[in-house]
């Protein structure tokens, strides 16, 4: 009784509030996202896959399909269930792309699987000058920053992981600034309310996320490797979610 108790507290009622994440569901979907992690990479260890660019490349479509599914539920026009918000999303993402490289057919499913949402869902969003703002105010960051990290010789997966967060860094402090809404995540959320400004977020996030990405990218092993390419795949799609959401 006590653990269905527990479940229907942090995991079944969260799900249908506003706020949807705490700390215990943050924390176990965290643990279930690591698991996730080393089942990977003992399969791309079997199939011999290289971690590389091409690779990360490869996981945009995906990355694309899954921030605009989340978005659309956001808006209403798709309902909101285990699968179409996260954890269950990324589960259903992580099947696409176990399935992609079973088959040897990764960059050509997550295009089928974007594309056919889009034939089936449409993009009804316009360009607004927020668009423009972020995305100059992220190439102008970036370059900033990289150009900061060049001295701890990160990788191009390192770069790509630290530019994809700083954009969903970015996003999240001036979208909550510029159009008001509130953080559904526990972690940020208290940052920001700890601070009293959104803005907050943006260099708490690069504090904690830069050494993260220093310390894997001293590993030369495929974990670590993985894990990067991970952190890559988080910044860059709850990034677009946002972006997305604001169009």
């Amino acid at each position: 009784m006590a653990f269905l108790e527990l479940l229907n507290k942090y995991f079944i009622l969260p799900f249908n509030g506003i706020y949807e994440y705490n700390l215990v569901n943050t924390i176990t979907y965290g643990l279930f996202a690591f698991l996730g992690i080393y089942f990977i990479k003992y399969f791309i260890k079997h199939k011999k896959i290289k971690l590389d660019i091409i690779f990360v490349r490869n996981l945009v479509p995906y990355i694309i399909f899954g921030a605009l599914m989340r978005s659309y539920v956001d808006k209403g026009l798709i309902e909101k269930t285990f699968f179409t918000v996260s954890p269950g999303l990324y589960l259903t993402l992580a099947s696409l792309f176990m399935i992609g490289l079973l088959f040897g057919k990764l960059k050509e499913l997550g295009l089928l699987s974007l594309i056919s949402f889009l034939l089936i869902y449409g993009i009804s969003f316009s360009i607004k000058s927020y668009l423009i703002f972020i995305l100059v105010l992220t190439i102008f960051a970036s370059k900033l920053l990289l150009s900061w990290t060049k001295s701890l010789n990160f990788s191009k997966i390192s770069n790509y992981a630290l530019t994809a967060q700083l954009f969903d860094a970015l996003n999240t402090g001036f979208i909550l600034l510029f159009f008001g809404g509130f953080e559904k995540h526990v972690i940020p959320r208290a940052v920001i309310d700890f601070f009293g400004t959104p803005l907050a977020f943006i260099p708490a996030k690069l504090i904690i996320i830069i050494p993260v990405i220093y310390y894997l990218n001293g590993d030369k092993s495929k974990l670590s490797k993985l894990i990067i390419i991970s952190i890559f795949v988080l910044g860059l799609a709850q990034g677009l979610r946002n972006l997305i959401n604001v169009l």
